[in-house]
């Protein structure tokens, strides 16, 4: 803003200098609420986090341009995108660090599934019924969905998941963390067969 506001800004009237920097901040509001609400999911790679949050950014800013675009007011393209821009990358950043070396605890369900999650410095895998017992506090549950889960489990799973705690399924995290999808966890499609569709080959 200071670099290309050609006036002031909020010195005189609301104009199409403040009318950027207003929805530069919103939209850059959301990004990061968004964020933090995606910040449960473990990514070592950069591009991992990028590809998170890419997204939520360009959907976000076009999303206020186009509102901006339908009321007929003016403002500044090259300071809202290039907001945009430089959000994407403040908060992808933030994410690859947060990655690295902030540790996180994540609650297992079931128990024997911990052995086949990967080893890492910056994820701390606990059981579930640990958790619950000594009351400890944890980043994310991590459940493995395709299991034969008890009733009680899928009842603490729904509680959990309605007092805000994110539940994420144990092959997603597998094949975050490893770039590889466990083949046990491989299902078939509608047509029963292991065949992905053409509009899954294309985006991935």
């Amino acid at each position: 803003i200071p670099l290309y506001a050609t006036a002031e800004p909020f010195a005189k009237e609301f104009g199409p200098a403040e009318i950027t920097i207003s929805v530069t901040a919103l939209a850059y509001a959301i990004v990061w609420y968004c964020g933090r609400r995606l910040d449960a999911y473990p990514s070592a790679r950069l591009r991992g986090n990028v590809g998170y949050m890419a997204p939520v950014a360009i959907v976000t800013y076009a999303l206020i341009a186009a509102i901006l675009l339908l009321l007929r007011l003016d403002y500044s393209r090259f300071q809202l995108f290039g907001s945009g821009l430089l959000a994407l990358l403040w908060v992808a950043t933030i994410a690859q660090l947060r990655s690295r070396y902030l540790v996180r605890n994540y609650a297992v369900m079931p128990r024997r599934t911990i052995a086949a999650l990967p080893k890492l410095p910056t994820c701390r895998w606990l059981d579930f019924a640990d958790v619950r017992r000594d009351g400890l506090r944890v980043d994310a549950i991590v459940a493995d969905l395709n299991a034969e889960l008890e009733e009680g489990q899928i009842e603490e799973l729904a509680d959990a998941a309605i007092a805000g705690v994110p539940v994420l399924d144990r092959r997603h995290i597998v094949e975050m963390l490893t770039g590889r999808t466990p083949l046990g966890g491989l299902t078939p499609n509608e047509f029963g067969a292991l065949l992905p569709s053409r509009q899954y080959l294309v985006i991935r």
